[in-house]
């Protein structure tokens, strides 16, 4: 019993290798008959279709868990629910360009994660349900409380007001911020000068000729004239800039 154990165990850690660099292992034996120049080459190459084709898998496997929701493990994620907070950047913004931008200035370099690729499954995703995303990520974050510290809640919350500034009515769900924050009984005060300064990716104590090169920055890049959802951001900026000179 104990040998039909091993050899299950054993079986199944070689199919998963195989799948995993079994890729990697076919180029690189095809090199090797040109050669270790060939080798390498299919070295190279194998890693990087490798990358390519985990890429794309897991992209499928976060569309299908935004559109249908569950609190499992989904892999690659920095923390348990980020891809669910993606998606509702998503769902306000309705640019996941736009979402990226935010969630870098919000959490900077403190995680390694591939948020193009979150965000970008979030959009191609055939709808959003913003109250089953919501749900999802706090039944995530009630689970794995000792996983969020104080600092990851408020940036989520940080992250969120500055997704719904100028919230422009579109969408006739609760804004995920207000229904998150219900479902954990969590208190915090929505600052809009402080989610101005978000939105335009400058601190608080940012100078006014800092916040005056971001402003035009930010506007050379999203002009209506270059069309699409930039139209939108722009607006959103020119709002976030008017707010905090008026604050001056």
């Amino acid at each position: 019993m104990q040998l039909k154990y091993l050899f299950l165990q054993w079986r199944k850690i070689v199919v998963l290798f195989f799948k995993r660099y079994g890729l990697i292992l076919l180029f690189v034996l095809c090199g090797s008959v040109a050669g270790l120049g060939g080798t390498v080459t299919g070295l190279v190459g194998g890693v990087f279709l490798t990358l390519v084709m985990n890429r794309v898998r897991d992209e499928k496997q976060w569309i299908k868990a935004i559109e249908q929701g569950n609190t499992f493990c989904i892999p690659d994620e920095p923390f348990p629910g980020a891809l669910y907070m993606c998606a509702l950047t998503v769902y306000s913004l309705d640019d996941s360009s736009e979402a990226v931008r935010l969630i870098k200035n919000v959490f900077g370099s403190e995680y390694h994660a591939d948020w193009n690729s979150m965000c970008r499954s979030a959009a191609l995703a055939r709808q959003l349900n913003s109250d089953l995303l919501v749900e999802c990520l706090a039944h995530i974050i009630r689970r794995n409380e000792a996983l969020f510290s104080p600092l990851i809640i408020r940036n989520i919350f940080t992250l969120f007001c500055a997704a719904e500034f100028a919230w422009n009515g579109r969408q006739e769900a609760v804004r995920p911020s207000h229904y998150l924050a219900e479902l954990l009984d969590y208190h915090y005060i929505s600052d809009e000068l402080a989610a101005a300064y978000d939105v335009l990716g400058l601190s608080t104590d940012a100078t006014l000729d800092l916040i005056k090169a971001t402003h035009r920055k930010l506007v050379a890049k999203y002009h209506p004239d270059r069309g699409g959802a930039g139209c939108d951001a722009f607006m959103r900026v020119q709002t976030a800039y008017e707010l905090i000179l008026h604050q001056q």
